[in-house]
């Protein structure tokens, strides 16, 4: 098993530095203790393995639909440029299809969405066709509103 580091994930060009500091105290709450700096969560154990599994079938995927996706290097989320400006009423489309994202705008990254990894195969599986379908209705609507 492979320790996850701190890391700082250049494919889309966005920061997503994130100091170990500033996640121990969210750690702490749920109850794991810092016992050592080699192991400090003894008993929490992440399948990387599947985790890049399952990124890189959603990434292939969302670039086949015509997506333009990061493929993180570390991260527990793949970011995408939403297919329209307003990535929020995006968000909207596919929370319609049963597909849920967090917009960008949230994490103050506008024009893009944040898929979490954490979902399982299945979910991930059974969320492709809502993410071609929202993506088909955004251009239909952008176009037609030309």
């Amino acid at each position: 098993m492979r320790r996850v580091r701190p890391h700082r994930d250049d494919s889309s060009g966005l920061d997503l530095e994130t100091p170990a500091a500033a996640i121990l105290p969210f750690y702490r709450r749920l109850g794991f203790e810092l016992v050592s700096e080699e192991r400090p969560f003894p008993g929490l154990s992440i399948d990387i393995g599947a985790l890049e599994a399952r990124r890189d079938r959603l990434v292939a995927a969302l670039a086949d639909m015509g997506y333009q996706p990061s493929t993180p290097k570390g991260t527990f989320y793949v970011m995408a440029k939403a297919p329209i400006a307003d990535d929020v009423a995006f968000g909207q489309l596919l929370a319609d299809e049963g597909v849920v994202i967090l917009p960008g705008t949230v994490v103050e990254v506008p024009g893009w969405f944040r898929i979490s990894l954490t979902a399982n195969d299945a979910m991930v599986e059974a969320s492709l066709p809502g993410f071609e379908r929202a993506r088909a209705k955004a251009i239909e609507q952008a176009v037609a509103a030309v």
